[in-house]
Parts: C-alpha cells; structure tokens; sequence
C-alpha cells in the first residue's frame, strides 16, 4: 500500500528465516531512505519470542543499506503503566524491550516501547476523522484490551503471603 508522498506500509512483512514483523513503513527522511518496524503484541505473558526486536530490527538495517531504522514495539504493559501498587511478575515484553534496546545500542529517538493505553490516548483526537466502523473497532479493542491487561495483572501477581519465622528457618 503507497499512501501519501512515497510512504509505503506493508502489513507481515517478511524477512526470510526470520519472521515477519507486524508493520512495515518505507519513507525518506531529508532524501534518506528509512523505515519504521511496528511489532504488536496483545498477551505480553505469552506472545513474547526471545530476541525477536533485535532480529527484525538488524534485518530491517541490513536490508535498508544505513541505520535508518525505527522501531515502535506495540504492548500490554510497559514501565509506564505497569502496576508498582500491586506486584506482578514483570512481564516478558518489558524484559524483552529493555534487552534488546541495550543489546542494539538504541537511543530514545530509535525505539519506543508503547502501549497500548498510550497508543488509545494518542488516538483519540484523531477518532473525529475516522468512519464510524473504525471508531467502533478501536472502541471495542480498547475495552478488550483494558480488561485483558487488568486479567494478566490478576493472574501474574506476586503473592508472597504472610511468612513466620519458621519459613526462613526450618528445624
């Protein structure tokens, strides 16, 4: 798909022998040829393949040519709404973001780790120009997302319990 002024998106774009990442956008920044890799994930506890931001993201460079290449890792949860009131097992794709952004070496401005509570903020001043079928699909997103992460949060928190002496120090 060719949308406005040489802006290409390709959805599942594969990389032989690698995977296919969600989202695929091809643009010029100042005649630079450049690309932004948008990888979704809905369950953060199960979805998440080890090293996979950093594999997309080195094809995506090796393919392009230059370093032009950003990454928007699309979740659940990240630091920004991940609960610290009730303690829940940090989940993988926090994990996997924070290592694969060392690993690459990445600044801010090359990878974002967003969720998907920000990406519905962001959106919504944009809803008033959208048909009403796409306002209903991201109205219904949003409320299956808001009560799966609440579930997951559920689910994976860390209960330590109430422990007495004889815990730490059996007989």
């Amino acid at each position: 798909l060719i949308v406005d002024d040489g802006i290409t998106i390709i959805r599942e774009k594969n990389y032989p022998r690698k995977g296919s990442i969600d989202v695929f956008l091809s643009f010029s920044i100042n005649s630079v040829k450049s690309v932004a890799l948008i990888e979704v994930k809905v369950h953060d506890y199960l979805s998440v393949s080890p090293d996979q931001i950093r594999i997309y993201y080195e094809a995506a460079k090796e393919e392009l040519g230059n370093d032009n290449v950003y990454f928007i890792y699309l979740t659940q949860f990240n630091r920004n709404n991940i609960s610290s009131v009730i303690k829940v097992a940090l989940p993988d794709s926090i994990r996997e973001f924070e290592e694969s952004k060392k690993k690459l070496q990445l600044s801010d401005e090359k990878i974002k780790h967003v969720s998907w509570e920000e990406f519905h903020k962001f959106i919504n001043p944009y809803k008033n120009k959208l048909s009403n079928e796409y306002v209903h699909i991201l109205d219904l997103q949003k409320t299956w997302m808001t009560a799966k992460s609440e579930e997951d949060m559920k689910l994976n928190k860390v209960d330590i319990g109430i422990r007495g002496l004889s815990d730490y120090f059996p007989d």
